[in-house]
């Protein structure tokens, strides 16, 4: 195996990044009829014991993710600004969650580095 097949272990993650698996889909807050989102979530992070500290606490980060989608509405998520804002929400959730759980503090540079949405997809 090569060194860099052998990097890219650990459950599919290809470098820094690792997927929050299965995509989140969510009930969107929206008076009249019923609206969906699902989102492909990454994070990224060069520190392979945060991204084993994301793998070992999924449920409360999942769970942190499902909150704050389901509380958007689909008219705010079609913005891009507004997208943007959200996004960086995430990214401060799942920093929020390993940090009460795993004691990992994220500094932008360290810890958990980014988050991105992967695919996005309202109906």
């Amino acid at each position: 195996m090569s060194a860099t097949a052998e990097e890219g272990e650990g459950g599919g993650n290809n470098g820094p990044y690792l997927a929050i698996d299965p995509p989140i889909v969510v009930n969107l807050v929206n008076p009249g009829s019923p609206r969906f989102m699902q989102v492909k979530v990454q994070v990224m992070s060069h520190d392979p014991k945060v991204l084993a500290a994301i793998k070992g606490n999924m449920p409360p980060i999942r769970d942190a993710l499902i909150m704050l989608l389901s509380a958007q509405t689909a008219d705010a998520m079609y913005d891009v600004q507004n997208r943007e804002k959200v996004r960086q929400q995430a990214l401060d959730a799942i920093r929020k969650v390993l940090e009460q759980v795993a004691g990992i503090k994220s500094d932008g540079q360290h810890g958990v580095e980014a988050l991105y949405f992967t695919d996005f997809i309202i109906q």
